[in-house]
């Protein structure tokens, strides 16, 4: 899997991501199969927005590490109200259709490795 961070305005980041294709490797030309920004809050928080595609566990594990890397310590996202999702994450508020949660990216096990 391969994911690119490209910084856009204000301190935020579009995410790309690709199922099948191997970090570190130059653009193939293959079909992206999840985008996203990471939307600048403040220095320690972090918004996913505008996600397209399938956030698979595993892509979502490499966007909060990659989150990580860019200095942020919470990530906040939404779902549909009543999705599943990690356990890593907490619940913060229930709007308009929409469970709003986020994730200390510092307490997940992927961050003491």
């Amino acid at each position: 899997m391969k994911l690119t961070a490209t910084p856009i305005p204000d301190g935020s980041h579009e995410i790309r991501i690709w199922r099948d294709e191997p970090q570190g490797e130059g653009d193939s030309g293959a079909d992206i199969d999840a985008v996203c920004n990471l939307w600048h809050i403040n220095d320690q928080r972090c918004l996913v927005t505008l996600a397209k595609g399938d956030l698979c566990d595993c892509a979502n594990i490499m966007l909060g590490l990659k989150a990580m890397e860019l200095g942020y310590r919470f990530l906040e996202f939404s779902v549909t109200e009543g999705a599943r999702v990690s356990r890593h994450a907490r619940m913060i508020r229930t709007a308009d259709g929409f469970d709003y949660y986020e994730a200390d990216l510092l307490s997940h096990p992927a961050a003491r490795t």
